[in-house]
């Protein structure tokens, strides 16, 4: 294959795949490649050997630079196919998502649950200290008062 062939089919490769400054770049980077080579001496053929086939230089081009390779054979329709996200991952997303709302329902709950119990922990400590700190000794009192009457009362 000579330089032409090779970046002509790289470009039309590569147009297909990638945005047009992109396929530029590439381009005219390829080409000065081959020119420096071929000024170094090297005939273009050997050149064109050791670079291989565009078709897997385009490949390693679209993979990273983030894109995915389609080979010609791929249809357009299987190559949008490949963009979307599966029904798979997007019901695992889906997913994801609704335990995280879940647990975060879960978390809010556990929360509110535990300042009513901090709440109502005090507001029945308080009840039961009064109960203790002034009606417990007026209890005892009238115990005591009702067992000393009733004693004397039995000893009449």
């Amino acid at each position: 294959m000579r330089k032409e062939e090779f970046l002509k089919e790289l470009e039309r490769i590569l147009s297909e795949q990638l945005p047009r400054e992109a396929v530029v770049e590439n381009i005219q980077y390829y080409e000065k490649y081959i020119d420096s080579q071929i000024q170094n001496g090297r005939s273009e053929q050997d050149v064109m050997n050791e670079l291989g086939s565009p078709h897997l230089i385009a490949k390693t081009i679209v993979e990273t630079s983030g894109g995915i390779y389609y080979t010609e054979q791929e249809s357009a329709s299987q190559m949008e196919r490949k963009r979307e996200p599966s029904f798979e991952k997007q019901m695992e997303q889906r997913m994801r998502s609704f335990q995280m709302n879940c647990l975060a329902v879960v978390l809010v709950a556990l929360l509110v649950v535990s300042v009513i119990l901090v709440v109502v922990g005090r507001v029945i400590g308080f009840v039961f200290g009064v109960v203790f700190r002034v009606l417990l000794p007026v209890v005892l009192i009238a115990v005591v008062v009702a067992l000393v009457a009733w004693w004397i009362t039995k000893r009449r």
